[in-house]
């Protein structure tokens, strides 16, 4: 479990965790919104039932020594890249919520939903965790009645293996969270 922790620590982000899943097709777009900043980074794009400018990727044999097989990267000849790491990302389009909102009302493709609750409220922020939540959601709700009913959600309390939100308030921003939910989709 340790080897696990300081893997996930050091090595997976959202950007190389779906690297695989654009691979392989099991994804063509990914929209990132960013409720502390209100903003949306866009990896590859929705219109109707085709994607644009997906993040590629390649097949490269394993470095001597690291394993056996191929591993699946980035493809840095087709694919800005952010970064020069283990956890390097492709680079994101900066779209705002209108664009978002287009792409999203046409769009044929089934949709997942999936958001980190330290979003909503983390460690390094300051005042009212219910002041702060309730801006924070207000950004959410207007991103999430773009999408139609996704065909799957998915929540990250942010705890494991590391804390990015208080352990104290993490069940009442979950369930904040689940009430905007429930709201929204019904």
């Amino acid at each position: 479990m340790p080897y696990l922790q300081d893997y996930c620590r050091e090595k997976v982000n959202e950007g190389n965790f779906t690297c695989p899943r654009f691979h392989y097709g099991a994804i063509g777009a990914l929209y990132h919104f960013n409720p502390k900043e209100n903003q949306i980074d866009a990896y590859g794009r929705v219109s109707g039932s085709e994607t644009i400018d997906a993040p590629r990727t390649a097949e490269k044999r394993a470095p001597s020594g690291e394993g056996k097989g191929k591993w699946i990267v980035w493809d840095e000849n087709s694919t800005r890249l952010l970064g020069s790491s283990a956890k390097t990302i492709p680079a994101p389009r900066k779209i705002n919520l209108n664009d978002f909102h287009r792409d999203l009302q046409d769009c044929l493709l089934p949709t997942v939903v999936g958001f980190d609750l330290d979003g909503l409220y983390g460690n390094g922020d300051r005042g009212s965790p219910d002041e702060v939540m309730k801006k924070r959601l207000a950004g959410v709700r207007k991103v999430l009645e773009s999408v139609a009913r996704p065909q799957f959600i998915c929540l990250a309390r942010s705890q494991t293996p590391r804390s990015y939100i208080p352990a104290k308030i993490v069940d009442r921003v979950q369930k904040s969270a689940l009430g905007l939910i429930n709201e929204v989709y019904g």
